[in-house]
């Protein structure tokens, strides 16, 4: 699966990288200011940064998944460092009529979409996303 979607992604990342770009909710910011992150670029460190979701913590005691598997509380991406991401599309411009431009967003990319999967292949945990903001 790694193999492919290294071939189908547009760009990849590793969780810990602290370059990411990341659309949090409102509840996110609002709730801890240092996620507050301004963005001035996606270019960095010549590499594109596509805007990924903050992945917020969530318990899934219920089901046998224990959380810390998944998520971080000081990697930029908001998940474990096992996790490779991988952006298998991802465009500025508006997508959803009636949402406002994220004003932290760098310059062009105030609203758009991504989508991709991330795989901890130490764990065996595959998330998949679609973001539109």
């Amino acid at each position: 699966m790694e193999k492919y979607l290294a071939k189908k992604s547009m760009q990849n990342y590793v969780a810990s990288d602290t370059s990411l770009v990341t659309i949090k909710t409102e509840s996110v910011i609002y709730w801890d200011d240092s996620k507050k992150i301004y963005y001035n670029k996606i270019f960095k460190n010549n590499t594109n940064y596509y805007p990924i979701p903050f992945f917020e913590k969530e318990e899934f005691g219920g089901i046998g998944i224990n959380s810390e598997n998944i998520y971080s509380n000081v990697n930029t991406s908001g998940l474990s460092n096992d996790f490779v991401i991988y952006i298998l599309d991802s465009k500025h411009g508006l997508y959803w009529k009636g949402l406002k431009p994220n004003k932290y967003m760098p310059n062009g990319w105030e609203n758009g979409y991504s989508k991709g999967v991330c795989i901890n292949e130490k764990k065996n945990i595959i998330i998949y996303w679609v973001i539109i903001w």
